[in-house]
């Protein structure tokens, strides 16, 4: 019997190293509806958490595998540690999704790779308005050098950003974070990255206690290919946000919703 018995562990153990590896597809969702400065509160931002979880599990990734920071958690330790711990624990035909939902602005540049001297950050749960807190804020060069170092080839990075309830003078941020545009450099083909934004540079997202339109808009342009089994691409996703924004929106207040990155990510089937 032991011959027998080593046999068919040695033919499992074939086995195993043979099968191949299961898909860890990972959502790290941050949103930001109660910010430590009230005046900074945004309607609608805990709507959009549910919004784009369902948005990701529909896209594959199991419950397990999604992880989310809101309010009080949304600081940059919290950020910083589960994007380079455990979002990071992937391979590398794995698709990653980091999704954040709040207020960003801009800050003098660090680093003098900014044209207009400026970066571009997402404002955290602590942030203050005047302050240059550098904890406070995620700049787009810190969110590239840390979406580059993930392993995976398929990292989608979404940006809803709202600035509603920053209507009294006095109180505004600096400027609206131009989303897509600023959080890419030259050698964007290179990139392991692809990042879909609501809002060009001059423009206001829209949120709403229903949620943000942009994630609306997301959830039914997801729903919706799957119903008419249409492939999920980014390319798709962009053409029917667009859509979803126009009609849902008058010309004096309508957005454009945007993406940047390598071509192959953007024509890439998600689903």
């Amino acid at each position: 019997m032991k011959p027998a018995i080593a046999t068919v562990l040695t033919s499992l153990l074939i086995l195993a190293f043979a099968m191949p590896s299961i898909a860890a597809d990972k959502a790290l969702i941050v949103g930001i509806s109660k910010y430590q400065s009230v005046i900074l509160n945004l309607p609608g931002v805990d709507q959009d958490i549910v919004n784009f979880k369902q948005i990701v599990k529909k896209l594959g990734v199991l419950d397990k595998n999604i992880k989310i920071i809101a309010d009080e958690k949304a600081i940059k330790a919290n950020i910083h540690h589960e994007i380079t711990g455990w979002l990071s624990d992937v391979g590398k035909d794995d698709n990653v999704y980091f999704y954040f939902s709040g207020h960003a602005s801009q800050v003098a540049d660090a680093n003098n790779d900014e044209a207009d001297g400026l970066d571009e950050f997402l404002a955290l749960y602590d942030f203050k308005i005047a302050s240059e807190n550098k904890n406070s804020m995620f700049t787009d060069d810190e969110l590239d050098l840390r979406f580059k170092q993930i392993p995976s080839n398929n990292v989608y990075v979404f940006t809803d950003i709202c600035h509603g309830g920053l209507g009294t003078e006095g109180s505004q941020l600096n400027h609206p974070l131009s989303g897509a545009k600023n959080l890419f450099w030259p050698e964007v083909t290179k990139l392991n990255y692809l990042v879909f934004s609501a809002t060009l540079d001059s423009e206001l997202a829209i949120s709403s206690s229903k949620g943000s339109l942009f994630t609306l808009a997301m959830r039914q342009a997801v729903e919706n290919a799957i119903f008419n089994k249409i492939a999920v691409t980014p390319e798709y996703l962009l053409q029917a946000s667009k859509k979803y924004v126009s009609k849902n929106t008058s010309a004096d207040i309508r957005f454009t919703p945007n993406i940047h990155g390598p071509a192959a990510l953007i024509k890439r089937a998600i689903r």
